[in-house]
């Protein structure tokens, strides 16, 4: 049996792992290749793919192609934003203050919350799990 694989795929490698193309199908020698650690990572069956342009990757592909962190894709997988707002929308700097335009006047969000007696917690659930517009979430719509 092993002389079989080993006729197939010969020897393994430095620094590569078995990899199978298509993770569904058996580990036949035309659906195996030698491949890096972190491919192979990257050919899970559980990873989150995300397309752009015609372009499927894994989220990690993603953040070296985009320079986003980790975190900030992941994020925004999470409140169900579509594939190419993830990987195109520019990333607020650390602390930079949201805003919202609503009818053509952009106030910070701490500013409509004030005016508007709302809570600032309770308009971003309504904008990010809710998918609601800045009207919406406002209450202005």
């Amino acid at each position: 049996m092993f002389e079989n694989f080993l006729a197939d795929m010969g020897e393994r490698p430095a620094d590569k792992q078995l990899d199978r193309i298509d993770n569904n199908a058996g580990y036949s020698p035309e659906n195996c290749r030698w491949v890096s650690a972190k491919e192979n990572g990257r050919n899970r069956s559980n990873n989150r793919l995300l397309t752009l342009n015609g372009e499927t990757l894994p989220l990690a592909a993603w953040v070296e192609r985009t320079g986003f962190s980790l975190a900030t894709l992941q994020g925004r997988v999470r409140m169900g934003w579509p594939d190419e707002r993830v990987l195109t929308e520019p990333a607020r700097a650390r602390g930079e203050k949201r805003h919202l335009t609503v009818n053509g006047v952009t106030k910070p969000l701490s500013a409509w919350c004030a005016e508007l007696g709302l809570s600032a917690t309770t308009v971003r659930h309504r904008l990010q799990k809710q998918g609601m517009t800045a009207a919406e979430a406002l209450g202005l719509s």
